[in-house]
């Protein structure tokens, strides 16, 4: 008799191009982009991760590739700190002229890597965006100033993709860069659990009108592998907003059977192998056993440097031969 299935799996089928270490990566956006970015580093791919930390709404994500001084045009000052409207909170300084240095070395590292970049990955959170009273400018975070100084507005499709449009006339040698936009699974549930889902319909009509406008613009269900495939509360963290590490080794599962070649995923094994072995705790670091143990995953990382950097990786080894 057949088995019951109390699931539906999602299924990806594999993308017209791979990701390798020879690939150049930017992932920016919602906490999710740092996910991805973290898993990317964790493998020693060549990744660059949500510089000016998180952004949200696709407006303000996308501003992030215009020139330096646009993100340095206003300030917000709290509590003897200095914060841009433009940027996350996690990017401030204690004077005007420090946060515009920071912010000017950031989007230096930043333009660096795009121009050089083959893969970008953009993950969106919300359509929701505040937009000042003073001068209607959209901000991506408020620095908890009052909330009397803003006006809460959904952003209309059309508006994301005529936005997203500008930006990849912006971006030199566009067409020629992989483009996987991701609509992050984690809620916004300040905006109530009805309005989250009015937001990211909103992202979800975006991503799928983009990619249908452009051959280079790949979409990553990152939002149905989570709430649709997993659809469960224990793949969330206690806040019950956040997908836990389970959940987020599923999903990057999921990607990496979508964009590595066999080579890649072969790295990868190898590497958790790696990983495990230097989180080995030997009961005698003398013997005879773990000094082979130690060659032999020296051998292992020598046959991988040709990928990657290791060099790290093989001197805390050698570190411990006797």
């Amino acid at each position: 008799m057949k088995k019951p299935m109390f699931r539906t799996e999602l299924n990806i089928s594999p993308y017209n191009f791979t990701i390798s270490h020879n690939s150049t990566i930017v992932s920016i956006g919602s906490c999710f982009a740092d996910m991805i970015g973290k898993q990317f580093e964790k493998y020693k791919f060549n990744v660059l991760s949500n510089p000016f930390g998180n952004i949200y709404n696709p407006l303000s994500l996308h501003r992030l590739f215009k020139n330096h001084e646009f993100l340095t045009n206003s300030y917000i000052e709290r509590d003897g700190c200095y914060f841009s409207p433009h940027l996350h909170s996690e990017i401030f300084a204690h004077s005007q002229e420090e946060l515009s240095e920071i912010i000017r070395t950031k989007k230096q590292t930043f333009d660096l890597k795009i121009e050089n970049a083959d893969t970008l990955i953009l993950t969106y959170g919300t359509a929701w965006v505040y937009q000042t009273k003073a001068n209607s400018e959209i901000v991506a975070n408020c620095h908890k100033l009052p909330q009397h100084l803003f006006e809460k507005k959904l952003l209309s499709v059309d508006e994301m993709v005529d936005d997203f449009k500008k930006l990849a006339l912006s971006i030199k040698d566009f067409n020629k860069k992989r483009i996987i936009v991701t609509v992050s699974p984690v809620m916004h549930i300040k905006d109530t659990l009805s309005l989250n889902n009015v937001s990211k319909s909103s992202l979800r009509l975006f991503v799928h009108q983009i990619e249908n406008a452009f051959e280079n613009v790949h979409y990553f269900p990152a939002f149905e592998l989570v709430n649709d495939d997993l659809r469960d509360y224990r793949f969330f963290k206690s806040d019950m907003i956040h997908p836990n590490e389970q959940a987020e080794e599923y999903v990057w599962k999921k990607f990496t059977q979508a964009v590595f070649d066999a080579n890649t995923h072969n790295f990868v094994k190898n590497w958790d192998e790696i990983l495990s072995a230097k989180a080995h705790k030997p009961f005698n670091p003398t013997s005879e056993t773990h000094q082979k143990f130690l060659k032999s995953q020296i051998a292992k990382l020598e046959s991988l440097s040709s990928q990657t950097n290791v060099s790290e990786e093989i001197g805390f080894f050698k570190k411990q031969l006797i």
